[in-house]
């Protein structure tokens, strides 16, 4: 009867492939070449930082564009430029509440541990302001006007 024939490797096989690796390796941590890499230079990039963001954080909202309404207890809002978004956090809630050009204050939160603030798109956030701040600005504003 015949064997059947199998596959079986080469015997130089394992060998063979044992040090092409080896080489391949070798040469992706040394480099195929004597070259060095091209550094960037002013005039390729003349501004970099607008495209980098900052991680320090933006100035805090003008207390004067921020009108309150004490009867309706209605924050209302200048607009933002480049898409950003008005933030809001109440003491006792999870997290702040995204506000648009107008946000209604829940009844009975504290004026000095309710805080407004904004968010750029790159994740950049302001300083904060307390909503006591923003009613202290509205009455001295009230009271220059007459």
């Amino acid at each position: 009867m015949t064997e059947l024939w199998t596959a079986r490797p080469h015997p130089t096989f394992l060998p063979r492939t044992l040090a092409l690796c080896l080489t391949a390796s070798l040469a992706g941590v040394s480099g195929c070449g004597g070259e060095r890499a091209v550094e960037p230079t002013a005039a390729a990039n003349p501004d970099p930082a607008p495209y980098r963001p900052l991680l320090e954080p933006l100035p805090p909202p003008a207390v004067d564009r921020i009108k309150y309404k004490a009867e309706t207890r209605t924050l209302y809002f200048p607009d933002l430029p480049r898409s950003g978004q008005w933030l809001v956090k109440v003491p006792g809630a999870w997290g702040e509440a995204a506000a648009g050009t107008d946000h209604v204050v829940p009844p009975g939160a504290d004026p000095s541990n309710t805080f407004v603030y904004y968010r750029r798109p790159g994740g950049q956030v302001s300083g904060r302001v307390s909503l006591s701040q923003i009613q202290a600005a509205a009455r001295e504003h009230d009271s220059q006007i007459r």
